[in-house]
This record gives structure tokens, C-alpha cells and sequence, in this order.
């Protein structure tokens, strides 16, 4: 938390409101510390773990609209991390992660 007032870069930050673990508040602070531009996605009912599955298709809609808006701005070296949930199988955590250049 210390070292978010130096996070310069446009930075989604998205977090259910019922995590046990982190608190919706830490969220919330985490947002309000960062100095560069940031969306704020509440999940409603979502827990630590489960975030992309009860967020569903809004979920990552706020993720694409955030990787639009960076695009369209023209940002440089932005990098967006969100992870999907577990594969059933493997348990292992797919992610999405998109770098955004300068035209």
C-alpha cells in the first residue's frame, strides 16, 4: 500500500464486495492511493476467489472498456493482469493480459 502513491499508470482495479480476505475498504483504498487514473469494479457478491465467475460477462466488460479507453488514449507500456478462474482439471489460473503501445 506504501508504494501505491507511485503508481503513475491508468490501473483497473476490480474486487468483490463480500471478500472475507481482503476487505471491499482495502479495494477501495488501494484506489484512492494510486496517483495515475483508475476505474474502481465492485463486484456485488463477489468473495476473494470467485470474482470472474459471479462478475460474469460485466466483469469483463469493465476489463475491455478499461483496455479500450487505454488504447484509444494512446498510453504507453500499460500493463492490464486479470486473472480467469481456475481450469477444473489442472486447478492452474489462466490469465488475460493484453500490453498497450503508442501508435
Amino acid at each position: 500500500m506504501e508504494k501505491a502513491p507511485r503508481v503513475a499508470a491508468p490501473t483497473l482495479v476490480i474486487h468483490g464486495d463480500r471478500d472475507e480476505i481482503v476487505p471491499v475498504a482495502g479495494g477501495r483504498a488501494v484506489a484512492a492511493a494510486l496517483a495515475g487514473e483508475v476505474e474502481l469494479f465492485i463486484v456485488p457478491g463477489a468473495r476473494h476467489n470467485d470474482v470472474p465467475r459471479v462478475g460474469g460477462e460485466a466483469y469483463y466488460r469493465a476489463i475491455a472498456a478499461f483496455l479500450d479507453w487505454v488504447d484509444q488514449a494512446d498510453l504507453v507500456a500499460v500493463g492490464v493482469l486479470a486473472l480467469a478462474p481456475p481450469a477444473p482439471r489442472t486447478g492452474s489460473v489462466p490469465a488475460i493480459c493484453r500490453l498497450v503501445r503508442a501508435r
